[in-house]
């Protein structure tokens, strides 16, 4: 079985954001770590298809916290999804990702 170079998934870029003065609502701060990221790999917002976040039952959160991230990060015809809590969500969700990039 070969392996396409193109269909390995691959980490591009991180974010981090922390506020320590101001208040600031779940997807705002949801959005200034995804444009870290976007500015540590220039030009892949444009590439972006699906918006995801997993639901915290600690958070104040809308239900459509993933549609607020992406219209605060200007991407628009994204896929846009809210898991359910729980502990092993973060890793199936980088599971499914990588598995969708594979195919």
């Amino acid at each position: 079985m070969s392996i396409d170079p193109k269909r390995i998934p691959v980490l591009v870029g991180v974010g981090q954001a922390i506020e320590r003065e101001a208040i600031v609502d779940v997807p705002g701060l949801a959005a200034r770590a995804a444009q870290v990221a976007f500015d540590e790999a220039p030009g892949i917002a444009s590439r972006i298809q699906r918006v995801t976040t997993v639901k915290a039952a600690f958070s104040i959160a809308s239900p459509a916290v993933s549609s607020e991230v992406a219209a605060n990060l200007g991407l628009a015809e994204v896929v846009c999804e809210t898991t359910t809590d729980g502990g092993n969500t973060p890793q199936w969700l980088m599971n499914r990702a990588c598995s969708d990039i594979a195919a």
